[in-house]
């Protein structure tokens, strides 16, 4: 079931943007705020 996983990775991102400052709801403040942090979530 390829959608399982699907759904529990959004949700983990959903979590960080949250957790983070300047997290939005949208990639682009997901991937610059990654970007800042150093972290490369492929």
């Amino acid at each position: 079931m390829p959608s399982q996983p699907v759904s529990a990775d959004r949700n983990e991102e959903r979590v960080a943007d949250s957790a983070k400052p300047n997290g939005s709801s949208r990639r682009g403040g997901k991937l610059a705020e990654a970007a800042r942090s150093g972290r490369q979530d492929g």
